[in-house]
């Protein structure tokens, strides 16, 4: 982490939301899933997990907002899953699974968009 420029490895804000850091640490993942760099996607799923967990519960305004975060938390949990069984097997994840790789990416578009939205709703707000 660099406290001259606020930002830590992945060049996030040290002052952003949970859902913000989750966001861009999965973006990451993905990325990384995507170069077969499994251990190091395998790292940040979880890492990305966990500040959903935190988003949900600190973060979240609305029980729409919190179901919508869950359910991509999940997804993005179960890749983990499917990851860590690969690495301790040391079995080449199936074509199937490439695929889910697409959806994922899907996902995490639409995590952007309803935050956006979410966004959009406070500022009109106030808040």
């Amino acid at each position: 982490m660099s406290y001259t420029t606020g930002k830590d490895s992945f060049g996030v804000s040290l002052w952003e939301t949970a859902l913000s850091k989750a966001i861009k640490i999965v973006t990451k993942a993905t990325e990384e899933d995507k170069k077969e760099n499994y251990e190091e996607a395998l790292k940040l799923y979880e890492e990305a997990a966990g500040l959903f967990c935190r988003a949900i519960k600190y973060e979240a305004q609305n029980d729409k907002a919190k179901e919508s975060i869950r359910v991509k938390c999940i997804q993005y949990i179960e890749r983990a899953e499917k990851l860590r069984k690969y690495l301790n097997s040391e079995k080449k994840p199936s074509k199937g699974e490439d695929e889910e790789e697409g959806v994922l990416s899907a996902n995490l578009k639409q995590l952007q968009i309803d935050v956006l939205r979410s966004e959009k709703r406070k500022n009109k707000a106030g808040i």
